[in-house]
């Protein structure tokens, strides 16, 4: 286990609170790494490539409230396919105010340079960062924006990402005000080994009272969206091998015959997952990692920092296995191959 990056947690300022928000690993042993405060950069064997946003002049007026500042990025969703070929996705912050929050379009890293994708896909909920906002393989890529069971398009649909713009397909139904009607949640997006789209979500009655959502599954072939699925929701994962994973209630994958049920225990606080197989499972609670061997779960002791430590997201490539908690980037298994340095940001 080595620690790679740690922000100052006392580092709260008048503008900006540093935090860690994504980490996206690629097979060569970096990652790619976003957060607050515009951060955003790989880490390397030989350290940290900074990228970091810089800071835009906001002027707007919101009801009562009016803001001239300098606002800051806070990226809460990265997805790199190389080194040169990276999107993120986030928010504009004006200093600490919460009302000072503005969506940000998807950014896409070319290897020179970062652009914004046309049509402003945006990440709704800047309170939280949530797994499986993009699904990216060499082919394709989409990108979930997060809202409400009454958000609306678009801070709830699914997107198309292409090299310079962004192309609606699925937006949530909310509800009508002139009559009784069902409104849509969706909660992750994942790419099977064929390159299918799936995404689940919750879907809720007029009458439902709140957290009443009935599960559903959606996936796009053939340029049509089609329902089904088991009957859960949840974070979709991709294994190693592959294979589409759903952990939801209970853990499922998707098998040439249909989603199955699998013998893996999930942990209490369980906030992200990553697979390698069956028998090589990962979990990201708010008490540390813990793994599933095929027989035991077990917590994986943490030496620095403390074991008490939130992490909020684990992600396996090509054996080499990240977890990030708020101002902390650890690489648990980098196969055969001394510890890279620690990037610290002071």
């Amino acid at each position: 286990m080595h620690l790679r990056l740690r922000l100052p947690s006392d580092g709260a300022g008048p503008d900006c609170v540093p935090l860690v928000a994504g980490v996206s690993p690629l097979p060569n042993g970096d990652a790619w790494v976003a957060g607050s405060c515009g951060l955003r950069g790989r880490l390397t064997p030989s350290g940290f490539v900074d990228l970091a946003a810089a800071t835009r002049r906001i002027r707007e007026k919101t009801g009562a409230l009016k803001f001239d500042c300098d606002g800051s990025a806070f990226y809460t969703a990265v997805a790199a396919r190389s080194a040169n070929d990276v999107f993120l996705g986030g928010q504009t912050r004006c200093g600490l105010d919460p009302n000072g929050i503005w969506p940000r379009p998807v950014e896409r890293f070319d290897g020179q340079q970062f652009h914004e994708l046309r049509a402003g896909a945006t990440v709704d909920d800047p309170r939280q960062r949530a797994p499986s906002l993009f699904a990216i393989d060499p082919r394709s890529a989409y990108f979930l924006a997060l809202g409400d069971d009454s958000g609306g398009s678009p801070e709830c649909a699914v997107y198309e990402l292409e090299p310079t713009r962004t192309t609606l397909l699925r937006a949530c139904l909310t509800p009508k005000l002139d009559r009784p009607s069902s409104s849509e949640r969706f909660l992750s997006i994942g790419l099977d080994r064929d390159g299918t789209l799936w995404v689940s979500g919750q879907r809720f009655s007029s009458n439902a009272a709140h957290g009443g959502g009935i599960p559903f599954m959606l996936h796009w072939a053939g340029g049509h969206w089609l329902e089904g699925g088991p009957p859960d929701s949840g974070i979709l994962t991709r294994a190693a091998d592959g294979k589409l994973w759903l952990f939801g209630k209970q853990p499922w994958a998707l098998a040439s015959d249909g989603w199955r049920t699998r013998s893996v225990p999930i942990p209490v606080g369980a906030a992200d997952y990553a697979v390698g197989d069956e028998n090589d499972v990962w979990f990201a609670t708010e008490s540390g990692v813990q793994h599933f061997d095929g027989r035991f779960l077990k917590r994986v002791p943490f030496d620095s920092p403390p074991t008490s430590s939130s992490i909020s997201q684990i992600e396996l490539s090509a054996g080499h296995l990240w977890a990030n908690s708020a101002f902390f980037v650890w690489e648990l298994r980098r196969p055969g191959e001394a510890a890279a340095p620690l990037w610290e940001k002071r």
